[in-house]
């Protein structure tokens, strides 16, 4: 028993440092997973550092090798993984966009079809006509749009996001100015909504003959 004592401290005194910290730094890898990574790579490019001499005796060269064969494994699979999740999110993305684009092209064919009424607003400069025109015309636009999946157009269409924004920023203008005639009881406001209802009208036909071309039927 002393002897075979005597032999190991003998085999251990022979090691250096470099190759002791080296097969420490494998043996503190232990269990793999997919965190593993960084050490792994640690230890690899310490080994590689090391001079041939103190390579040899590296006693765990061979789990490290094991340990980087089952992390690429694993990191492989997770890849694969994340790809499909990655490809199944695009393809609902664009599900999304495609049936919240028709429904944005069915909520508007009504208003785009309205020019005549707006028309008939545009004549009309009393007051009080002016105000329940716009209100019937804002509320039939602003229903249209709040039923619509924003979130699908912004993610599929930034353009068109934007365009449904600027429409939706006319209608506040024009919820403003309506407030504004209801406290003044004043027809100042009737050249600025009326010019504000045929905007929307007209980026609503824009709308068509561009991103909603092939939706609207």
């Amino acid at each position: 028993m002393l002897a075979l004592m005597a032999c190991v401290l003998l085999a251990a005194c022979g090691k250096s440092e470099a190759a002791e910290m080296v097969d420490s730094m494998i043996y503190e890898i232990g269990g793999v997973s997919l965190n593993s990574g960084s050490a792994i790579l640690a230890a690899e490019e310490a080994y590689g550092r090391l001079p041939d001499k103190d390579k040899e005796q590296v006693e765990y060269l061979s789990i490290l090798m094991a340990a980087r064969t089952e992390y690429d494994k694993l990191a492989e699979k997770e890849a694969a993984r994340v790809a499909a999740e990655e490809t199944a999110a695009a393809a609902k993305a664009a599900d999304e966009y495609e049936t919240a684009v028709k429904q944005l092209a069915l909520a508007l064919k009504t208003i785009r079809s309205d020019s005549e009424f707006v028309s008939k607003y545009a004549g009309n400069t009393n007051g009080a006509g002016s105000r329940r025109f716009a209100d019937s015309f804002l509320e039939e636009v602003q229903s249209a749009l709040d039923e619509i999946d924003m979130d699908a157009i912004k993610l599929g269409n930034e353009e068109l996001y934007s365009k449904i924004i600027a429409i939706q920023a006319d209608c506040d203008t024009m919820v403003f100015y309506l407030n504004e005639m209801g406290v003044s009881n004043s027809d100042r406001n009737v050249p600025t909504m009326r010019a504000l209802a045929m905007t929307i009208v007209k980026d609503i036909d824009r709308l068509y003959a561009n991103e909603l071309k092939g939706y609207e039927e």
